[in-house]
């Protein structure tokens, strides 16, 4: 049930249970060095080597729930922040990975907490408000032929598009590719590649760009490597056809097979009993010699340049002392603004001399005398009247 192969610039060692006399039910399996019983590792001219084992993908979400695409390219396909793991290494690839000044702008960081339990967690200094952790592994191939599955709504068409960088100057085997080309209306048309032993993944590139199936200059295909994701596209540039797949002459367990690479750059999600992510809960990694403690602890008597030559303990009590200052500063201040405000209050008043119970006495006085003095003129209105109606 074990395979392995070189595929492009690659060895690949994976297990297939569906092979003849394969124990059905295996799960993993385990490299040991037979003289010194490590696991994980090979040992090569130079020494011993790790090997990758599959991926952690974090998956980015915005504030408003948006998934965030790492790569931000316009291959309408969210791509995940990935860190990949290798068995030559110890837990703390995670940490190098993620925190790591070129990663920053992903928005995650990774830290023990005071019982050892490792903690993933935004940073709060970019777009990234909430993400997903997910185990990730190569596409295993199961058959020499792939047909393209990412649709471009846009054109109604489908293509090949890779979940990993590749490597354009990976070398294959001498094989024939059978691409057949899918028309809206059912029917197809086939062109063939001839791939030479030692030919690169650019020679192949440049030859898929060249499939003129007509003779009328027009390209059925367009291929191209991105410069940033270093992610490999073959799409349909003849928009007569929807949809198209690649077929090579050479058994999967083949070296150097074009078809597998294609499909080893494909991830997909482990199982829920396989990866890291999927077996976490509990873990704790054990503890190391101190050393992060002791330079922990050093930092209170250690002198720092960027604290003005001085170290933490000294620059603290200097900095509590200058808002100590600042604060006084501040009060006094207060204090006298208080009473120049009173004696500013106390001088308008002096100045206005306006009593309110004496003016609301005078108010009343000058409303009754107005009040007596028109009755007296309505008085003598009416007299006057009256001596004018005799006098008729």
């Amino acid at each position: 049930g074990i395979k392995a192969g070189i595929y492009g610039d690659k060895f690949y060692i994976w297990l297939d249970t569906t092979e003849q006399n394969a124990p059905s039910n295996a799960k993993y399996f385990i490299i040991e060095d037979a003289q010194n019983g490590s696991w994980g590792m090979i040992k090569t001219e130079n020494g011993y080597i790790g090997l990758k084992a599959g991926e952690i993908a974090a998956y980015l979400f915005d504030k408003n729930g948006q998934p965030i695409d790492a790569f931000d390219l316009e291959d309408q396909k969210i791509d995940p922040f990935r860190i990949e793991l290798n068995t030559g290494k110890s837990m703390y690839q995670i940490f190098d990975e993620i925190n790591a000044p070129n990663n920053r702008q992903y928005g995650l960081f990774v830290r023990l907490d005071r019982e050892g339990r490792l903690i993933i967690e935004t940073t709060g200094l970019y777009e990234t408000k909430s993400f997903i952790l997910i185990d990730e592994k190569e596409k295993i191939p199961t058959t020499s032929e792939i047909i393209s599955s990412e649709i471009d709504v846009e054109n109604n068409t489908y293509f090949y598009l890779s979940d990993l960088r590749v490597n354009p100057s990976a070398k294959f085997s001498a094989q024939t590719l059978t691409i057949t080309l899918y028309k809206k209306d059912g029917t197809s048309d086939v062109a063939t590649i001839t791939i030479n032993s030692g030919d690169t993944l650019d020679n192949i590139i440049d030859k898929i760009k060249n499939i003129d199936i007509g003779n009328d200059g027009k390209k059925e295909l367009s291929a191209e490597i991105d410069d940033e994701s270093g992610k490999l596209r073959i799409s349909i540039k003849n928009l007569e056809y929807q949809k198209f797949k690649i077929a090579t002459d050479l058994n999967i367990v083949d070296k150097g097979n074009f078809v597998a690479y294609l499909y080893f750059h494909l991830a997909e999600e482990k199982k829920f009993d396989e990866g890291l992510i999927n077996n976490l809960s509990g873990y704790k990694i054990d503890l190391g010699d101190n050393r992060i403690a002791q330079a922990i602890s050093d930092t209170s008597t250690k002198i720092i340049p960027e604290l003005n030559h001085s170290n933490l303990s000294n620059y603290y009590a200097s900095l509590v002392g200058e808002v100590g200052v600042v604060t006084k500063s501040v009060k006094d201040t207060k204090s006298f603004l208080d009473d120049l405000l009173r004696q500013l209050k106390a001088i308008k008043d002096s100045i206005s001399g306006v009593s309110l119970d004496e003016e609301m006495t005078n108010l009343i006085k000058y409303q009754q005398a107005f009040i007596a003095t028109s009755k007296i003129l309505s008085t003598v209105e009416e007299m006057f009247q009256a001596l004018i109606n005799a006098k008729r």
